[in-house]
């Protein structure tokens, strides 16, 4: 339902263009996390704190009354942070890092990639969309 409502704000061309760039970014780091041999599940801690310091930039930038430029810069930085998140949460799904996820986590598994990828989506369509 978020997603539904969230997209009608927007013009139809710039929802296609949104998920056309959301699938691409998804396809290439997929395959990058998949084909690598650099280990990302070692990133949590790194990741967490990645977290946080978003977190408390988003914050911020609700609360204080920044220029027209740094909304979309703001944007831009969480679609490369939801990316790298993409990679870590592939790689912890695909296994063959130091940590993984098993088997019976599976539905945990679909759920954090969902997330990902429609958070990237929401980024992209907030920089390249125009409202109705």
């Amino acid at each position: 339902f978020y997603f539904s409502w969230f997209t009608s704000m927007y013009d139809p061309i710039s929802v296609i263009m949104a998920a056309g760039m959301t699938v691409g970014m998804t396809i290439s780091l997929t395959i990058y996390a998949c084909f690598t041999k650099t280990d990302f599940t070692i990133c949590g801690s790194l990741f967490f704190c990645l977290t946080l310091g978003m977190f408390f930039l988003v914050i911020v930038s609700v609360f204080m009354s920044f220029a027209a430029w740094w909304y979309p810069v703001l944007s831009a930085l969480l679609v490369v942070f939801y990316g790298l998140f993409l990679i870590y949460d592939t790689q912890l799904i695909a296994g063959g890092g130091k940590y993984s996820l098993s088997h019976d986590d599976y539905i945990v598994g679909a759920l954090v990639l969902y997330v990902d990828i429609m958070m990237i989506f929401i980024e992209l369509l907030s920089i390249v969309g125009s409202s109705n």
